[in-house]
Parts: structure tokens; C-alpha cells; sequence
């Protein structure tokens, strides 16, 4: 495999139900599953009073979720490494979350660092 990957960035507004916990999980791994990355393992986190945090280990790197339920605010990242992509997971994530708005979207070519 060669040395290289993309990392996407999504800071996202919604007002989609960020206390959702279970189907945000099953929006993530959906996603993943979309681009053929191989899922290891997972480990996330409720918040109190709200709050949810997401990260999943995949052979190729890893994805994350942060929730701010009281801002309607979510952080996704998504890093793949050797040919995986990443726009079908942007893709679906956007399509189901219907951001009211888009504060960052961006994907970086990882190592020397180029934006896509």
C-alpha cells in the first residue's frame, strides 16, 4: 500500500436530532461501509447532560463524530489511508443529516498536505 490518504472535515449546523445516538452510530458505519473501508471496532460516549462522541477504528484509519446537541452543532472526521475514498461517506452524512449550514467541509491529502 502506498503512503498516502484523505482526510475529510465536516463541521456541520443541523437540525436533525443530535440525541439520536444509536442511528448516528448506524449513519457512521453505513457511511463507512459505502466506501469499503473494513470496520475493527468502535468506542463512544453519552454526555451528561447531552453530548455524544463517536470513534471508529477501521483497517485504513479511523472515524469520528462530536455532538453539540445545545449548539446543533456536529464535528465528523473521516481519515482513510492507500486507495479507500471518502466522498461516498460526505455524501451520505449529508444527505441524512441536511445541514442548515456547512462550516467546514474540506478534505486534505495526507502527507504533503494538498486540499481536495
Amino acid at each position: 500500500m502506498e503512503f498516502k490518504g484523505k482526510h475529510l472535515f465536516l463541521a456541520l449546523e443541523t437540525d436533525f436530532n443530535l440525541n439520536k445516538t444509536e442511528y448516528l452510530r448506524y449513519l457512521i458505519l453505513r457511511a463507512i461501509n459505502k466506501t469499503g473501508a473494513n470496520i475493527e471496532g468502535l468506542k463512544e460516549k453519552n454526555f451528561e447532560p447531552q453530548g455524544y462522541s463517536l470513534v471508529v477504528l477501521i483497517s485504513e484509519s479511523h472515524a469520528s463524530l462530536h455532538t453539540f446537541p445545545e449548539k446543533k452543532s456536529i464535528f465528523i472526521d473521516y481519515f482513510t489511508c492507500g486507495e479507500i475514498g471518502v466522498e461516498g461517506f460526505r455524501k451520505l452524512v449529508l444527505e441524512e443529516l441536511k445541514p442548515s449550514k456547512i462550516l467546514e467541509d474540506n478534505v486534505i491529502i495526507r502527507p504533503n498536505g494538498g486540499i481536495e
